[in-house]
């Protein structure tokens, strides 16, 4: 009986932070001024700075991952260069970023059917 109670209590305590989590997907993304100077940073670095810093690219790369913007994220992380394969967190946006890219590309190649 003990384990039957603990089981429903922790299915219902899961069903409860999915439901958060869904609430909270549905949120808009509100920047602090911190991250707000960080996308600034970034910006101009996409602009055509010469450089940028690992913080600033992290929260560039996590906003244009958000917008869909794959291309950019690809072109940053190959100015990046070594910056972006010694950082786990940019090397996974810039790969899942190329391969998203990759994958729109291939799809509207394809002719549509009338």
């Amino acid at each position: 009986m003990t384990d039957s109670l603990s089981s429903e209590h922790v299915t219902r305590a899961l069903k409860k932070a999915a439901q958060l989590r869904a609430l909270f997907q549905k949120l808009p993304h509100v920047p602090t001024p911190a991250e707000t100077r960080l996308l600034e940073d970034f910006d101009a670095f996409v602009g055509g700075a010469e450089a940028c810093s690992t913080a600033a690219a992290r929260a560039g790369f996590r906003a244009r991952w958000r917008r869909w913007d794959y291309a950019v994220i690809v072109a940053a992380a190959v100015r990046l260069g070594d910056q972006t394969q010694n950082d786990r967190e940019l090397a996974t946006f810039a790969d899942l970023a190329a391969r998203a890219l990759a994958r729109l590309q291939s799809t509207s190649a394809l002719p549509l059917d009338d």
